[in-house]
């Protein structure tokens, strides 16, 4: 299995690979745009 697949599996604060969500509120416009669709795919 793939390093990250092995690291996903972990806690955050166990996983070797850092993890950061940076300008959230950059995307947010976006997303809401995509869950407003009414013909959106379901991934």
């Amino acid at each position: 299995m793939g390093l990250q697949y092995e690291d996903f599996q972990r806690p955050y604060d166990q996983r070797r690979i850092h993890i950061e969500q940076i300008h959230p509120a950059l995307g947010e416009p976006a997303y809401q745009a995509w869950t407003d669709k009414p013909d959106r795919h379901p991934y």
